[in-house]
């Protein structure tokens, strides 16, 4: 195994930092597993939640693009956030 492969195994090891939205909210969070993450979090919500992105950064840019939008903190994890203010 190279030195970059092993960057690589580490960086996917960490998991994913996703963004899902459902309805007019979106949550940033870590999962190791998107999919299974997205049906737990879909048992207690009203809306259909999509997955918008998934990407393999470490877990600890997690908080940073928390507090990027804490002006938009609704609540917990979730963030009320439009269509422009994602594009940036």
């Amino acid at each position: 195994m190279t030195e970059y492969s092993k960057a690589i195994a580490i960086v996917q090891s960490d998991g994913f930092i996703y963004a899902m939205r459902a309805g007019k909210f979106v949550k940033f969070g870590w999962a190791s597993d998107v999919d299974a993450r997205r049906l737990q979090l879909q048992t207690g919500c009203p809306w259909p939640i999509e997955v918008m992105a998934a990407v393999t950064w470490p877990r600890s840019y997690e908080r940073a693009i928390h507090a990027m939008h804490e002006k938009s903190r609704s609540h917990g994890e979730w963030f009320e956030l439009n269509d422009d203010t994602l594009r940036t």
